[in-house]
């Protein structure tokens, strides 16, 4: 247990030095919830079907590490309606597909120069947005001696989604688009442990998205998504999950430029109640705001409620 943990304070730490590095978009939500992604491998000839809903409320603004008063008034939410299929191709590969459609919404307090005059001005955008190809490969497989698991993989996400929506005539800003126009090369790994007469089991994951450019020249920062979590089994059919959630990105770049107010760092904690019957699971969670630091004045993500019903199909039957 103590050799885990120290793989994982390691790689946690060795991640959090890039604290300096800028995350994405004034009013970006950040990735949306990714259950197959935090998931180990899905068994042989089994196929894993997540739907999952997910709300964000941005409204606390920051410039650096300070919370600040938006000079704008600002304030934003994010919602996701997703869909997982993941099935295991053989014993230690298994390929997960990820959809969603999106709802983004943004609200500016706008005042007149010329007699201080303010409106508050709506601004909204929905869609299917990009589509998340990965594959995934388990390096070491638990077993009577050893109960480590270790996987590794990589895909893309496909640019299907559209990046050219208007409202009321008015192309809407690329976070507020429900697709970025780029494909993203992805890199991930897996890393687990789990203790038996605990009735716990720890995990690392590592997420990397390398973007890419559209063809408006836009391109979205590069990302890190670092999560160290725990599930406690308090019975056959009821367990508690948190997650330790860090985020790193580089700045978005543009017009031959490094972009304002694109950047910054985020922690965050994520506690989950998950239900286990049969095939089934369902899971409700939250999120604890834990740190920011952004690069000029962003709003941040201030909470999130979701939900994810899980189906899983043995194909060998």
């Amino acid at each position: 247990m103590i050799n885990m943990m120290k793989i994982l304070f390691v790689i946690f730490i060795m991640l959090a030095k890039c604290e300096k590095i800028h995350s994405q978009g004034c009013c970006t939500a950040g990735t949306s919830s990714l259950g197959g992604v935090f998931r180990n491998i899905v068994p042989v000839n089994n196929l894993s079907i997540i739907a999952g809903y997910e709300n964000n409320y941005l409204v606390a603004s920051f410039d650096g590490r300070n919370e600040i008063s938006d000079p704008l008034k600002r304030s934003a939410t994010v919602s996701y309606l997703t869909l997982q299929l993941e099935y295991g191709i053989s014993e230690k590969v298994s390929v997960l597909a990820i959809t969603s459609y999106t709802f983004r919404e943004r609200n500016t307090t706008v005042t007149s120069p010329s007699d201080n005059f303010q409106q508050d001005v709506k601004f909204s955008g929905q869609g299917f947005g990009d589509i998340i190809l990965l594959g995934k490969y388990e390096i070491v497989t638990p077993d009577f001696f050893s109960p480590l698991t270790f996987a590794i993989g990589g895909g893309a996400k496909l640019p299907v989604g559209d990046f050219r929506k208007k409202d009321n005539g008015s192309r809407l800003a690329i976070d507020l688009q429900p697709g970025t126009g780029a494909p993203d090369l992805l890199l991930w790994s897996y890393l687990s442990n789990s203790f038996t007469s605990l009735s716990l089991s720890i995990y690392g994951n590592l997420l990397y998205r390398y973007a890419g450019t559209n063809l408006d020249g836009y391109k979205i920062g590069d990302e890190f998504l670092v999560t160290l979590g725990a599930n406690y089994y308090f019975t056959e059919y009821l367990t508690f999950s948190l997650q330790l959630r860090s985020r790193f990105a580089n700045a978005d770049y543009a017009d031959r430029r490094t972009l304002p107010s694109t950047g910054g760092t985020s922690y965050d904690l994520f506690p989950y109640l998950n239900y286990i019957e049969g095939k089934f699971s369902f899971s409700v969670y939250t999120m604890v705001p834990l740190y920011r630091n952004t690069r000029g004045i962003q709003l941040t993500n201030s909470q999130v409620l979701g939900a994810q019903l899980q189906y899983l199909i043995d194909l060998n039957n």
